[in-house]
């Protein structure tokens, strides 16, 4: 009997079944090769002088620095602590159970599924696991529920993928893109929530709780899709007001809540009252009409991965796709609604719920507009999720029940309208070259095709153009932009001429250790092990800072520190500074003397006596009376027996002396204790510098007493 049933579920679902089967077999292979799409390896290559750096394919990404620099760097030391909830390796005893899902190995792994895989395989195979897992979700969750619309079962798969490969899911797959895996399953849930409903609730409550812990707890995302998930209820006739069916899944997505809120209570209770992001409450409107209009021309604000209007990528992405437009320009409106092929009242509901998403994102709304959707939570520029995913739902409608007009007259009309649209902006505005749009302009070219070919087909002609090429253009338009990234060198890590510097550099302070030194965003010192006094802290250690900086004013103190908070070292500050509303820098000198500059500087007008060159001026700069010299001596340590003296006939009133870290020339020469070579100086001189360089020479000396010129010093000052 049992067997019967099988053999019927796999006849009636054999496509699926292939389809899946591939894409199972393709994660193995993702994941058997250790790759992922993150961007570590900017680090790698860029901090850690890493070689090699483990990429496959494509470019590390610097604007995903919450990436490589937060969740990945986070879950590096979540290993280092042995899964443990406490940061042991951090000096700030950090509690790791955050926004950030981290492999922990308490009871919240139970509904971490993409986590699992850290319980019986190396951290870098478990790394690759957690991300193909999402992709894998992705792609066969959209699949099924665009089945669900009477959408045909290899269109579904593709358009899946095109979803999958539009900006928004690509710019912020690492983070919360990945939640996005989890929505067509809620909803396939819920659609089918009539047929054994108790077991569907329960598995509602799994699946719900798992997609607000499993990769990153993202509230104004979460919002989005309980309320374009209604819509899409309401669309597909789903009968939500059964009592059974209501108190079943009410009680189950509060069964969830609960759990996220057991989970994270105390992370979420330290967040609640700080002043970045716990109290921001958002207003309507402000959203530029060309974002929107990128739903529809999908690479309107971006060239090369290059914005033109937003600060950087990520901001730039909507869920738009080449699949929107041409059913808007070839549907028959007449036939298809006067015949009922197309439901009014389903058109209806997607339309009303779009135009109360455009409303909160274009339209200047007092905060109370928004609150019963709790948008209030949620910016209007990150809104997108919600605008695009409604704009499929009508677009699957029309695709699958309406009926098509495929004539060369409206064909020329898509085609004119795509090119006016990029010709306006990118060409006029941005100053784009016009071959660059050209190229673009090739996929809705392609959509002419089905215009010329016999009118009996054209209709599925059409559709079927319409799905590959909407797909293609997809992959062509973002699929190269996050990389391939073998984990094995993200967490198999070997020395590197960097570390080896940064290992002499680790002080003890106070009895602990401690790695004091600038230039290494976010948590990516401690990601490798060091105790680092730059880290992110997701929530404010607020004792500690009252620790260290007992004499400021609480309410000043307060104000700078209780943020979620990129918190870095900097040696060019002399007090805790608010660089952005997530981002304190605070000097260096403020945990230990390790940028203490015992040396000194001197002015002269002829040079000492010198040996051979040894060292090197780097840059010189000059802006009025103020002269910037950079540049390194063959210094090993620090002692106030070395000393510079800059050979000028210019007179300097005032100087600063300071000491900077310099791993290149380290790492150039194999010496670790060359890190405090490097040196900047900022000098104040009598007179203007005038318009050409100032001639000046640079003698080094050390603590045997030798003294060595700098190349690129001025030989006619300090000749040979």
């Amino acid at each position: 009997m049992q067997q019967t049933r099988l053999k019927k579920f796999l006849r009636v679902h054999r496509g699926n079944c292939l389809a899946i089967s591939i894409l199972i077999l393709l994660a193995l292979f993702y994941a058997a090769n250790n790759w992922t799409p993150s961007s570590y390896g900017w680090v790698l290559k860029h901090y850690f002088q890493a070689s090699p750096s483990g990429l496959v394919a494509g470019t590390p990404r610097r604007e995903r620095s919450d990436e490589w620099a937060i969740a990945t760097a986070l879950t590096q030391a979540t290993v280092n602590n042995g899964h443990e909830r406490i940061n042991q390796t951090s000096i700030y005893k950090e509690d790791l159970r955050s926004v950030f899902s981290m492999p922990i190995r308490d009871w919240g792994l139970f509904f971490k599924p993409s986590m699992w895989g850290y319980l019986f395989l190396p951290p870098h195979k478990a790394f690759s696991v957690y991300h193909v897992s999402f992709i894998f979700l992705f792609l066969a969750g959209y699949a099924l529920l665009f089945q669900r619309f009477g959408i045909p079962i290899v269109a579904s798969y593709l358009l899946s993928g095109t979803v999958f490969f539009t900006g928004y899911m690509q710019f912020w797959w690492t983070t919360f893109g990945q939640l996005a895996s989890f929505f067509p399953w809620l909803l396939l849930l819920l659609i089918d929530g009539a047929k054994y409903t108790t077991l569907r609730s329960i598995a509602f409550w799994w699946l719900a709780s798992a997609t607000m812990l499993s990769a990153h707890f993202y509230p104004p995302l979460f919002i989005q899709f309980a309320f374009v998930g209604i819509i899409f209820l309401i669309a597909l006739r789903v009968r939500l007001f059964e009592f059974r069916y209501l108190c079943s899944f009410g009680l189950a997505a509060v069964a969830a809540l609960l759990t996220m809120y057991f989970y994270l209570r105390d992370p979420l209770l330290a967040m609640q009252t700080t002043i970045y992001p716990g109290q921001r409450i958002s207003s309507g409107g402000g959203e530029p009409l060309r974002m929107t209009l990128s739903q529809f021309f999908p690479l309107l604000n971006i060239q090369d991965f290059r914005p033109s209007i937003r600060p950087n990528i990520p901001e730039s992405g909507v869920i738009g796709s080449l699949f929107f437009l041409p059913l808007l320009v070839f549907l028959n409106y007449k036939q298809s609604l006067s015949e009922g092929r197309v439901s009014i009242g389903t058109i209806a509901v997607f339309a009303v719920g779009l135009l109360a998403v455009y409303l909160w994102m274009f339209v200047d709304l007092p905060p109370w507009a928004g609150r019963v959707f709790l948008w209030t939570r949620v910016d209007p520029h990150r809104m997108y999720f919600a605008s695009g995913m409604l704009t499929l739902g009508f677009s699957l409608v029309l695709f699958s029940k309406g009926v098509f007009r495929v004539n060369i007259t409206r064909g020329l009309i898509l085609l004119l309208a795509y090119s006016g649209i990029l010709f306006i902006y990118k060409v006029a505005d941005d100053g784009i070259a016009v071959r660059e749009v050209l190229i673009e302009l090739m996929f809705p070219a392609t959509l002419l095709i089905p215009c010329l070919i016999s009118e009996r087909f054209r209709s599925l002609g059409l559709k079927v153009a319409l799905v590959v090429v909407s797909a293609g253009y997809g992959f062509w338009a973002f699929g190269g932009y996050n990389p391939i990234q073998s984990s094995t060198t993200i967490f198999v890590r070997q020395p590197t001429g960097v570390t080896r510097v940064l290992d002499t550099l680790v002080e003890t302070v106070d009895g602990q250790p401690i790695l004091n030194i600038p230039d290494f965003p976010g948590a990516t010192l401690n990601g490798w092990g060091y105790p680092a006094t730059s880290h992110t802290l997701l929530t404010p250690p607020l004792a500690f800072w009252d620790k260290l900086f007992p004499e400021m004013p609480p309410d000043e103190r307060n104000q700078l520190f209780n943020r979620y908070a990129n918190l870095q070292v900097s040696s060019t500050i002399a007090e805790p500074t608010l660089v952005k509303a997530d981002n304190v820098w605070v000097p260096v000198g403020a945990f230990s003397s390790v940028m203490e500059n015992p040396r000194t500087l001197r002015w002269s007008d002829s040079p000492p006596p010198f040996t051979k060159g040894l060292g090197s001026i780097d840059s010189i700069s000059c802006q009025g009376d103020a002269l910037t010299l950079s540049g390194w001596a063959a210094w090993r340590g620090k002692d106030s027996r070395q000393s510079l003296v800059i050979v000028s006939d210019r007179l300097a009133v005032a100087s600063e002396f300071r000491i900077r870290f310099r791993y290149d020339v380290a790492n150039a020469l194999g010496d670790p204790e060359l890190a405090r070579s490097g040196f900047i100086v900022y000098a104040k001189l009598a007179a203007p510098c005038g318009r050409e360089q100032i001639p000046l020479c640079a003698i080094s000396r050390h603590i045997s007493g030798l003294a060595y010129r700098l190349d690129n010093s001025n030989a006619t000052l300090c000749p040979n």
